[in-house]
């Protein structure tokens, strides 16, 4: 009887068993798959940078509009809420301001301020501009 064993491989060769081996097609489906999964990945990411900033301005917007209604309807500025929406709108509408003059009426207490107008056409601009920049920067796999 012969005790000898078939000789072992040395520890360090990784040449691949035959039958661990994918065939091309094999290869090439799990490409494919890995490629596909990359793409659906990137296009995750990218929908919800895209959904932060319409909803970012968004908010944006609403702020705007309410400090343009606060003024066409000539609130009080000491109240509470109207004193936090101006405050809280001031930095975005301060580059538009001195741009046309308003026109007031009822005493010079309403203000309709087309600068807010332009404002917030700009803004909805520039994030348009920005959602699409994100689109058309974004490493297209396919």
């Amino acid at each position: 009887m012969n005790d000898q064993q078939p000789p072992r491989p040395p520890q360090g060769d990784r040449t691949p068993h035959p039958q661990n081996t994918p065939l091309p097609s094999e290869r090439q489906r799990l490409h494919t798959a890995q490629h596909r999964w990359d793409t659906v990945h990137q296009d995750v990411v990218t929908t919800r940078i895209v959904r932060g900033i319409y909803y970012l301005g968004g908010a944006l917007e609403l702020l705007l509009a309410l400090r343009f209604l606060l003024q066409f309807s000539g609130a009080n500025r000491d109240n509470l809420f109207a004193r936090f929406i101006y405050n809280l709108s001031g930095p975005f509408a301060a580059p538009f301001d001195g741009l046309f003059s308003p026109p007031t009426f009822g005493e010079g207490a309403n203000i309709f301020d087309t600068n807010l107008l332009v404002a917030m056409v700009s803004y909805s601009i520039l994030v348009l501009l920005a959602i699409r920049l994100i689109w058309v920067f974004r490493v297209d796999r396919r």
